[in-house]
């Protein structure tokens, strides 16, 4: 019994230093800086202010940790984009996304509308929008 007892401590022990080096990691990243839409340009802010809506602007290289809907890209003719997604799956490779709207946006402030999508899952394959 003190033998399982010794184990299960040094578990605990072992699983509360994870849990505060995933902590640490998260903290690290939420406060990073990006780019938010405010109605006119683009303004600073940390990724822990980011809010579900916004719009963020992504440079290149650039790490999110979040969930995002790509409408828009740099790359004219295709709107396509190379998301790297190791992080999540583990895979090496670059995932390519394709932006949801056909063109450029010139004129952000006039962008309107709404998205429609599923509730969050585990999948990371598929998801309805």
């Amino acid at each position: 019994m003190g033998t399982f007892a010794l184990v299960l401590f040094f578990t605990m022990l072992k699983e509360a230093f994870e849990d505060y080096q995933r902590y640490k990691q998260q903290r690290e990243v939420n406060r990073k800086q990006t780019s938010v839409y405010s109605g006119t340009s683009f303004r600073e802010t940390v990724w822990e202010s980011v809010r579900a809506g916004q719009l963020i602007k992504i440079e290149k290289d650039q790490e999110v940790p979040a969930d995002v809907l790509i409408i828009g890209s740099s790359n004219e003719e295709s709107g396509v984009v190379f998301v790297d997604t190791m992080a999540l799956d583990g895979e090496t490779n670059l995932k390519e996304k394709v932006s949801a709207l056909e063109e450029q946006i010139q004129d952000l402030s006039r962008l309107k509308g709404s998205i429609l999508c599923e509730l969050p899952n585990d999948s990371l394959e598929h998801w309805e929008g």
